[in-house]
């Protein structure tokens, strides 16, 4: 009976070793399961961080290609303002405005002395109708 005693203590004590050993597993294998869960985590987010990446560089390459394509366009006009010579044209515009004032000017100056010397001649010739009527007057009487 000690010897069936002996055995059974023996027995519980292999089965307890064997709980804690199975206990010890299956803790260890949580804890795998969880690092894998982790790692799978930080995969996917970096995975995000990828894409996200990648979304950026897209998107950064084509604003760089509007930029040049509007540094292209701006060049462009540059060239063709300067072709077309608006500042000298604009100018020239300018200056024959300016001469053709100053004939106007020299025109109605002209106009005006013309006009002083129609009215003096008008007078004149008033002045002188008076002269040759008094004289014609002085002479029939």
């Amino acid at each position: 009976m000690e010897s069936d005693l002996g055995n059974k203590r023996l027995k519980r004590k292999n089965l307890e070793e064997q709980i804690v050993w199975l206990l010890l597993f299956q803790f260890l294998l949580l804890r795998i399961l969880y690092y894998q869960q982790e790692r799978q985590m930080n995969i996917r987010r970096a995975e995000r961080q990828l894409e996200d990446e990648q979304s950026i560089q897209s998107e950064l390459s084509l604003l760089q290609g509007d930029i040049d394509e509007k540094k292209s366009r701006l060049k462009k006009l540059r060239s063709d303002f300067s072709g077309a010579s608006y500042d000298l044209r604009l100018q020239e515009k300018f200056d024959k405005g300016k001469r053709l004032e100053e004939t106007r000017e020299k025109l109605n100056m002209e106009i005006r002395t013309l006009s002083l010397q129609a009215d003096s001649r008008a007078r004149l010739d008033v002045k002188r109708a008076e002269v040759k009527s008094k004289t014609n007057e002085a002479s029939n009487t």
